[in-house]
Parts: C-alpha cells; sequence; structure tokens
C-alpha cells in the first residue's frame, strides 16, 4: 500500500475531507434559518449538487453526458455500486436521498446523511415505520426529487439485484412519477464499488490515489407513473427490468473498451 501513496493523493483526500465539512456547515445553517421545512429541502438539495459537483471534480470523475435532469420531481430510482452513486445523480438532479437506520447509527456517517436531509427508514419493518413513510410522501407531494435504490444494498457492479418494492407504494398514494436511472462507471480496475465490509475512509483513500481515468455514466430510463400503474410490485418489477437491461449492456460494452 505505502507505494501507491503519493503527495497528489493525500491532496485530493483531504482536498474532500474539506469539501465535506464545509457542507456540514453550510447544510446546518441552512436546517437553522430556513423558515419551512419545504424551503430547507430545497436549500439543502441544490447544497448537495454544488458539493457533489466540486468532490467529482477533486476525484478526477466525470459524467457520460446525459439529458437534462434538472426539473425532475418524483421518485428516483438506481442500481446502487457505491457512495459514488449519490454524487453523481446529486451532481445531475438536486435531490434528497432515501436511506436506512442502520446508517443514521453508524456514526459520524450518520451525522452527515440526517444534516444533509436524508429520510431514514427501516428496512427491516418498513410496514410498521409509518412516520418515516408519511415523510416520504411529504416531501414526493412538495416536489423535491426523492432517490431510492431499491436494491437496498450495494453491490460490486456484476449486475442488478432484484428491487424491494415497499416504497415504490409511495410513489403509488401520491402518484408521484418515478424515473429509473442505471449507473455504471468505466475504468480499467473495479475501483468504484463499495459493499460488503468494506470501510469508508480507507476506500475513498484509495479511490484518491486512483491515476486512471473514471467516467460515470448515468442513463435515464422511461419515466413511469404511480398514478397509472398502480401496484408497487409491478412498478419495481419493470423498473428493475430496464435498469438491468441498460446497465447488462453497456457493461459488457465498456468491460471490454477498458479491459
Amino acid at each position: 500500500m505505502k507505494k501507491n501513496i503519493s503527495l497528489k493523493g493525500i491532496i485530493k483526500f483531504l482536498a474532500v475531507i474539506t469539501l465535506i465539512f464545509f457542507f456540514l456547515i453550510e447544510a446546518s445553517f441552512i436546517h437553522v434559518f430556513s423558515f419551512s421545512r419545504f424551503s430547507a429541502r430545497q436549500r439543502k438539495a441544490k447544497c448537495i449538487q454544488r458539493y457533489s459537483e466540486s468532490i467529482l471534480d477533486v476525484l478526477g470523475i466525470r459524467i457520460h453526458p446525459n439529458s437534462s435532469s434538472s426539473s425532475l420531481s418524483g421518485l428516483i430510482v438506481s442500481n446502487h455500486l457505491s457512495y459514488i452513486d449519490v454524487l453523481v445523480i446529486a451532481s445531475e438532479v438536486p435531490a434528497l436521498f432515501i436511506t436506512s437506520n442502520d446508517v443514521k447509527e453508524s456514526g459520524w456517517i450518520g451525522k452527515v446523511c440526517s444534516i444533509a436531509g436524508c429520510v431514514f427508514v427501516n428496512r427491516k419493518k418498513i410496514q410498521k415505520m409509518k412516520s418515516e413513510v408519511d415523510e416520504i410522501d411529504e416531501v414526493l407531494i412538495s416536489g423535491v426529487p426523492l432517490v431510492l435504490f431499491p436494491e437496498a444494498t450495494s453491490t460490486n457492479g456484476e449486475g442488478v439485484l432484484p428491487f424491494k418494492s415497499s416504497l415504490f407504494e409511495c410513489a403509488v398514494r401520491t402518484g408521484s412519477p418515478i424515473h429509473s436511472f442505471a449507473i455504471r462507471y468505466a475504468s480499467n480496475e473495479k475501483i468504484i464499488p463499495y459493499f460488503g465490509e468494506m470501510e469508508l475512509i480507507p476506500h475513498l483513500f484509495k479511490l484518491c490515489h486512483y491515476q486512471g481515468k473514471i467516467t460515470a455514466h448515468l442513463n435515464r430510463m422511461e419515466r413511469l407513473l404511480g398514478s397509472e400503474i398502480k401496484d408497487r410490485k409491478v412498478l419495481a418489477k419493470i423498473s428493475n427490468e430496464m435498469i438491468r437491461n441498460e446497465y447488462s449492456d453497456h457493461s459488457l460494452t465498456l468491460r471490454s473498451l477498458y479491459s
């Protein structure tokens, strides 16, 4: 590991940590000095977007040109490989995120997510979490985009897992549109995936020392409407199939180009 450490990598790592620190300060001010919950959510979403763009720039991760997503509203669902997915999606769409109570209870990471305005849910007992589900409905109705990773975990990037359908019910109840995103990365080694028992700081430190090119490909599928397809399981299945097909087709091409 020592031979892979460079001054440039250390500077990048410190720059990312500094950006996170300033984000926490700004997001905290937004929380305290906003006149309403709606205003706080809107401002936090835009704040997340700005800092995500800055962090991706420091890491040297570029996003493949895609149609503008800045005006989206409703539920955004995506496959999930890494915390980098959050930065990529947020840089394209000023949005808030749904995550689990396990993240909320994971020390400083949970604090960052709380200040960032994440909606926390208990994935193991979602039917009993009325207050959390009500908050999701409230955010969707307000028009602030909300991002869900319905695989309920990150993966190693070899494929897309089946989607948990419970939270698709919120789109049905509120009649919200569902935007399905397929996200994948092009690089000559598996540097992006963050899953299993990996630890955040060592992973980020290694990523900062990576010298290859990384391109995030973010493709938006056809919009689904909760007001028309009033079955959460059907919505989850259709969304999963669209993302899985898009991900598989393009990942084969990318592997051939970057292997």
